[in-house]
This record gives C-alpha cells, structure tokens and sequence, in this order.
C-alpha cells in the first residue's frame, strides 16, 4: 500500500511535469503566432503607408510641374514680346547706324 502511493505521487508529478510542458510548448506556439501576426500587421501597415506618402508625392510632383509649365508659358510669352520689341528695334537702329557712318564718311 505504501508502494502503491508512492508510485501514484510519482506517476502524478510525472504527469503534472508532461503537463506543465505541454502548456509551456502551447504558450511557446502561441507567443511565435502573435509575433508572426504582429510582424505581418506591421508589414501590411507598412506598406500601406509607403503607398500613401508616394501616392501624395506623387500629387506634390504633379502640382509642382503644371506650375512649371504655367510659368514656362508666361516666361515664352515675355521672351516672344521682348524678340517682338528687339525686333522692331532693328530697323531704327540700322538706320541710326548708317546715318552715322554716313555723317562720319563726310567729315
């Protein structure tokens, strides 16, 4: 009888040490599968936020080139007025040249 108790506590403390490892492998399993899910939901936000601030960049980019381009414009428009003045000014000042080279082949 006394055998028989001992081998009950024994079989009992092996079985609480199966269980304790058990539950410490399942907690284990658990832990790894949070991590897992924890990475992923990290990566996907990630991701996600890589997609918005290029998104947005890109909305920035756009922006930035129709003002360059509306610029670009007023500054071709300005230049064509300036040639259009040049232009008009050439005529007064080939004679105003040649009027003082003839005044000068006379003296």
């Amino acid at each position: 009888m006394p055998l028989d108790l001992f081998n009950a506590i024994e079989k009992a403390e092996s079985d609480a040490k199966a269980q304790l490892a058990s539950a410490q492998k399942e907690a284990r399993d658990i832990l790894k599968a949070c991590e897992e899910a924890c990475s992923h939901d990290i990566k996907a936000q990630e991701k996600q936020l890589k997609e918005k601030y290029q998104e947005e960049i890109n909305k920035r980019k756009a922006t930035i080139q129709l003002m360059l381009d509306n610029k670009m414009s007023e500054k071709e428009k300005e230049n064509a007025q300036l040639l259009k003045q040049a232009e008009s000014s050439i005529t007064s000042a080939a004679s105003y040249i040649a009027k003082k080279v003839l005044q000068n082949g006379n003296s």
